[in-house]
């Protein structure tokens, strides 16, 4: 896997203040406040784009369980070898030895090193795309926008972008909200609100892009 030379500069400038999301099926289910069963019927069938994927935990389980999904993964850091080293570790701890091969060969097939502000993708090309406290959580309002009108550019007319941000986790929490929400209207990306059981700050965003 080979990495171009601007994003390796953006990545290394970012490696020490960013998270990594190890998420699963069950984690991005309980952020969206939704059984797994319904989360897997979302995204059976569509072409779907992990943003900040982490070690890649959400596709290698799609695999392991073998839903009929294509799941790609977007990780910058997966081109550094130190990195690749704990990715692979991780395969084995969610697979437990079982089909590992075929998990991991799997998501090695749609893992693509790049950042959220470059997708490396033709317009219209995923059913979903999905963030995860990744690239948007960890950004400012220049690469949120840049972020976000990546996302829209890469969805497919009647398909889903869903934001999960915690907004509540971060210090300025509010105003971090207020600042994402008006870049989004500005750009004309419609979007729903995701709210914790209705109440307080919104948690992030969930947007439909238009058929026509």
């Amino acid at each position: 896997m080979e990495v171009n030379d601007s994003i390796r500069s953006k990545v290394e400038t970012k490696l020490n203040h960013s998270m990594d999301t190890v998420g699963g099926i069950g984690k991005y289910a309980y952020a969206l406040q939704m059984p797994e069963a319904e989360l897997i019927k979302l995204i059976s069938n569509k072409t779907v784009l992990d943003v900040g994927s982490g070690k890649g935990g959400f596709a290698k389980e799609c695999a392991l369980k073998k839903i009929p999904s294509k799941v790609f993964s977007v990780n910058a850091r997966i081109a550094f070898p130190d990195f690749r080293e704990k990715e692979m570790a991780a395969t084995s701890k969610i697979t437990d030895g079982v089909d590992t091969e075929r998990v991991q060969k799997e998501h090695d097939s749609k893992v693509v090193p790049s950042v959220a502000q470059e997708l490396p993708f033709k317009s219209e090309a995923f059913d979903l795309v999905l963030d995860f406290m990744a690239a948007t959580h960890y950004s400012n309002n220049d690469s949120f926008r840049t972020i976000a009108e990546e996302m829209y550019r890469v969805t497919k007319k009647g398909g889903e972008v869903i934001i999960f941000a915690d907004f509540s986790a971060e210090f300025d929490n509010e105003r971090m909200y207020k600042d994402r929400a008006l870049i989004l209207k500005e750009l004309e990306i419609p979007y729903k609100e995701l709210r914790h059981d209705g109440y307080g700050i919104p948690e992030g965003f969930r947007i439909t892009k238009p058929e026509a």
